[in-house]
């Protein structure tokens, strides 16, 4: 065997095998919150994070915190962006639904800057098997995906529900406004209708979420967001 396709190969393989956070049998998957941690309050292994100049750089941008039964993730904006992300193993149809509790700092506060992302693969009919693109695992630690789907705090109050698709990714505005910031604020999110809305011409059936977790776009100045019980339910 030829060894550039040895290595292909490999990676296909301990792509295939890295740890995916399910849906259990009563039908959800808790993405973050009590049940989700580990020993200590620790993210697992099926977290893993992309950019920010490096693993060890970017996680002095996150923290975690557990009183009780409430845990919380605060993310930070910096100079670099950068994902979190868990990886999933859930089919969009089964779990169509995603809430959680939100809470943007109202000082420096830089709307977009900490947003929710859920990646999908499956869908799209021009995408192909994961043997047949062995390229996906290189360079990047996210999961195969083709369809991506970003959740944000908008400028304005009356933006809530809008959806944007003249970008690259596609952007739902969840709530929005300076009135709100710095409050928890719950929210439910039906991701079906927002991808059938986005990709009409999709095979939604087949859709897998491959991931789900926040992407910190870089900031002149910082902003900060935290997060509690996001979870996939149907």
């Amino acid at each position: 065997m030829k060894p550039w396709l040895a290595i292909m190969l490999a990676m296909v393989l301990l792509g295939c095998a890295l740890p995916r956070a399910e849906v259990s049998p009563e039908g959800t998957l808790d993405i973050f919150g009590p049940g989700a941690l580990g020993a200590n309050a620790r993210l697992s292994g099926q977290w893993i994070i992309e950019g920010g100049g490096g693993d060890a750089q970017a996680k002095r941008l996150v923290s975690v915190q557990q009183a009780g039964l409430e845990a919380s993730l605060t993310l930070k904006s910096g100079p670099q962006s950068f994902a979190l992300v868990r990886r999933t193993k859930a089919q969009l149809l089964a779990t169509p639904f995603m809430s959680w509790s939100w809470r943007m700092s109202a000082e420096a506060h830089a709307p977009g800057a900490i947003r929710l992302i859920v990646g999908f693969y499956g869908g799209d009919p021009n995408s192909r098997s994961w043997g047949a693109q062995p390229f996906v695992w290189l360079g990047t630690q996210l999961p195969p995906h083709d369809r991506v789907i970003a959740i944000q705090w908008g400028k304005r109050a009356l933006e809530r529900g809008n959806l944007y698709t003249d970008g690259k990714v596609p952007r739902y505005i969840a709530r929005g406004g300076a009135r709100q910031l710095g409050e928890w604020w719950p929210e439910n999110l039906d991701l079906a209708e927002i991808y059938r809305k986005v990709w009409p011409k999709d095979d939604i059936e087949d859709a897998e979420i491959m991931f789900i977790g926040f992407a910190v776009l870089k900031s002149d100045g910082p902003s900060e967001g935290s997060f509690r019980k996001l979870s996939l339910y149907r």
